[in-house]
């Protein structure tokens, strides 16, 4: 622990020596990334070499006072260089930082995302593949061509943001643990499939998330909102339709039956691209009316209900999934379930919540 606590640590520190020189800056960061994102897929290689756990001897002792002493004089050196960074980096991460604070404190994930992943959003995209593409979308009829329209938009955003595809990877990898451990606990497994089905919804849905946030851009297109929902859910679904066959794969691999196990997944990959939109069309929190004192702030009523909103569609909508988990095998009335379960979700992910008509009222505090 110490030892992974100082090199942590030492990487941190030369990321803030390293500002100075904006070239050598981005590399640290992107090293970082791909640390984090390699460290499931270090953990399957792991499981899958079955190797014992490493005894621990006085050379790790030895390792982690020279790292820790390296920490420390990183930190000493960072402190005596602050005046070389620029002011310029400064001020744009200081303004992240405050957005990742407000969104903690209060409880709103899509903030939180925002404010994390705007640093490595690069600064300019190359889209040819999408060019070539506007003289067949053109000869389109006219609501074909809108609809082809918003697809391709959804899938330029997905492939030219580089953490999605990656983020996909990881959450496979999540329920890919327990699944190779000698005896793996049906809770944990339940667990780590759940959460790597909804991360991997969530790197499908930017798009959606956008829109919510400036609603002008829905406003530019002739569709209704739920034809436009219905057109952003066409990425979203293709994308998890690819990868829950994989997990579900994995699944039958341990415990059989291989094709119900894939019907189970292609049936189940629209719901979960459902409950990530809906979570990504949830309303904004408003902090304009009475609020509730807590001991991180104040926070508005309801805020739990809206955060819920995604979550809740993607568990009661996974019940034949967990089922299937928990009794080793899938029957006809699991997949019938699953794609009733579907429809529903869909039904709700495009019809709800319905936009407010109205617009949201200025509250003016008068001060005695």
């Amino acid at each position: 622990a110490v030892t992974g606590g100082a090199l942590t640590a030492s990487a941190i520190e030369l990321a803030g020596l390293a500002q100075p020189r904006p070239d050598l800056h981005r590399m640290i960061r992107r090293i970082a990334d791909l640390m984090v994102m390699a460290t499931p897929a270090l953990g399957v290689l792991a499981a899958l070499a079955a190797r014992p756990a490493p005894r621990v001897s006085g050379g790790l002792a030895v390792a982690a006072v020279a790292f820790s002493a390296l920490a420390a004089g990183l930190m000493v050196r960072w402190d005596a260089r602050l005046d070389r960074a620029p002011g310029v980096s400064l001020r744009s991460q200081g303004a992240s930082a405050d957005e990742a604070l407000v969104a903690v404190l209060s409880l709103d994930p899509r903030g939180l995302g925002r404010a994390l992943s705007a640093r490595s959003e690069p600064a300019q995209r190359r889209a040819r593949w999408l060019l070539r593409s506007v003289p067949w979308v053109t000869r389109r009829p006219r609501w074909g061509r809108v609809v082809l329209v918003v697809v391709l938009a959804e899938w330029a955003l997905f492939v030219r943001t580089r953490r999605y595809p990656a983020q996909l990877a990881v959450a496979a990898c999540l329920p890919a643990l327990p699944l190779l451990t000698p005896t793996p606990r049906t809770s944990v497994v339940v667990a780590a499939t759940m959460v790597g089905a909804y991360l991997a919804a969530l790197a499908t849905v930017d798009g959606i998330r956008r829109a919510q946030l400036v609603p002008a851009l829905n406003t530019m297109l002739p569709l209704g909102e739920a034809g436009l929902r219905l057109a952003r859910l066409v990425v979203p679904a293709a994308v998890m339709a690819f990868w829950a066959p994989g997990v579900m794969a994995l699944l039958a691999w341990r415990f059989g039956d291989l094709a119900g196990h894939l019907s189970l997944g292609l049936l189940a990959a629209p719901m979960w691209a459902a409950a990530a939109a809906r979570g990504a069309s949830r309303p904004i929190p408003d902090f304009s009316g009475p609020l509730i004192m807590t001991p991180m702030g104040a926070i508005p009523p309801g805020l739990s209900a809206v955060v819920a909103q995604g979550p809740d569609l993607a568990v009661a909508g996974s019940i034949p999934v967990i089922t299937a988990i928990v009794t080793g095998h899938v029957t006809p009335s699991m997949l019938l379930l699953q794609a009733v379960f579907t429809v529903v979700a869909l039904y709700v992910a495009v019809r709800y919540p319905r936009p407010d008509p109205q617009p949201p009222r200025d509250h003016v505090i008068r001060a005695r």
